[in-house]
């Protein structure tokens, strides 16, 4: 076994109306002791009504992550 492998890893996070938290927990996922070009997350908003999708675009555009986010349509 390789212990200096790493293989790349894709994290979800699903969301619903999550605006209080949401970029705490961006932060979070951002402070991984991994190497961040193995990262890539996806926020999954299923249908919010409050700023869940623009805050979340707004910290991934300020940190230059390579997160993506993808917005239902209504729940």
């Amino acid at each position: 076994m390789d212990k200096n492998y790493h293989p790349s890893v894709t994290i979800l996070i699903p969301a619903h109306n999550e605006e209080e938290v949401m970029a705490a927990k961006l932060e979070n996922v951002k402070q991984i002791n991994y190497p961040a070009e193995l990262i890539e997350v996806i926020v999954v908003d299923d249908g919010s009504i409050d700023k869940t999708v623009s805050i979340s675009e707004n910290f991934i555009h300020e940190n230059n992550l390579k997160f993506k986010v993808f917005k239902a349509g209504q729940r």
